[in-house]
Parts: C-alpha cells; sequence; structure tokens
C-alpha cells in the first residue's frame, strides 16, 4: 500500500540521514524515554533534542515522533542500539 511504501521510505531516509546522536535519540525515544531523559544521556537541552527530533521528522515527511517510534519499531527494531 501507499502508507506502507512511505514508511519503508522514511526507514530508508532515517538510515541515509542520521548521525551517532540522533541514532541515539531515536533509539532511546523507542525505549520509551522522555525528552527529558535523553537531554541528560547526550548531554543537549531539552531544546536540542526537541530540534533534533524536529529535523528528522520534517526529512522524513512524518507529523509526530509517535508515528517515527512505529516505524522504527516495524523496519528498524534494532536500530540505534549499538551506535
Amino acid at each position: 500500500s501507499d502508507n506502507e511504501l512511505n514508511e519503508m521510505i522514511c526507514a530508508e531516509r532515517i538510515l541515509e540521514i542520521a548521525s551517532v546522536t540522533d541514532k541515539t535519540i531515536i533509539a532511546a525515544l523507542s525505549g520509551g524515554k522522555s525528552v527529558t531523559e535523553i537531554a541528560a544521556a547526550c548531554f543537549l537541552t531539552d531544546s536540542g533534542v526537541k530540534y533534533r527530533i524536529k529535523r528528522i521528522l520534517e526529512k522524513c515527511n512524518i507529523s509526530d515522533k509517535s508515528e517515527l517510534i512505529s516505524i522504527v519499531k516495524r523496519y528498524l527494531p534494532d536500530y540505534g542500539k549499538n551506535p
């Protein structure tokens, strides 16, 4: 379906664009961590983490982080676990 194809394209974009820090953020989001917890682990501010998430969402053409988490869990289940 078109939705599934769009999700696969998003997963491919994540693989192309994500830095090590982005991978850590995405993996932490998928693991249920809060923005504040992620910021502390990555030595960033909450705003810095939110900016990185926003940038990833824009590049993947998706609207919110719950959709990002769903795509990562479905297509990239081990993503970011060993950056």
